[in-house]
């Protein structure tokens, strides 16, 4: 299996922005680092388990770089290792702080393959970018809370009404559950 087999296993990441974790922006807090620690261990089971190569991330500010940064270090030793960066728009950064735009923007440089949906943004963009990302994987790791709003929310949803095996990573309890793919 060679990460362009169309047979290669996939996984993407949805979150919660910054302002929905429980550390806000500073990522040097314990929680951080703990929520990085549990990304980092569903990316090795994954690849371990289950044959992922290619992991997919939507490059929103919080869990989505948090999580994109965490397959960078991975494939640093797992060289088979696919980053996939999937943008709702050319310009999804334009509004960020200038150090926000430099993290994304060095993810960027860093990944294999970006896919950008809209050549700006639109009504829409970030949903059709998750349904994107959901639609192209297997597996989908989602950091959240369990509130049933925002688009964390809808892309879980959608993973479950598309029968894809979803890890779920509270980011406030640090409880981790799998909720496997139904058999059809």
């Amino acid at each position: 299996m060679t990460k362009n087999d169309p047979k290669t296993k996939k996984a993407c990441f949805t979150g919660h922005r910054k302002e929905g974790l429980p550390f806000g922006a500073d990522e040097s807090r314990e929680e951080c680092r703990k929520l990085i620690s549990l990304l980092e261990e569903q990316i090795e089971r994954l690849y371990n388990e289950k044959g992922v190569r290619v992991f997919i991330s939507g490059m929103a500010l919080g869990t989505d770089q948090i999580a994109a940064e965490a397959v960078i270090r991975f494939r640093e030793t797992h060289k088979d290792v696919v980053l996939v960066a999937a943008l709702p728009c050319t310009d999804q950064c334009k509004s960020w702080k200038m150090a926000e735009q430099d993290r994304y923007y060095g993810i960027l440089a860093l990944a294999d393959h970006v896919y950008t949906l809209e050549p700006e943004y639109v009504d829409g963009c970030m949903l059709a970018r998750n349904r994107f990302m959901v639609n192209n994987c297997e597996y989908v790791i989602a950091v959240w809370n369990g509130k049933r709003i925002g688009g964390t929310w809808s892309t879980v949803s959608y993973a479950r009404s598309n029968n894809r095996t979803l890890t779920i990573i509270n980011p406030v309890t640090f409880d981790v559950t799998e909720e496997k793919k139904k058999i059809q």
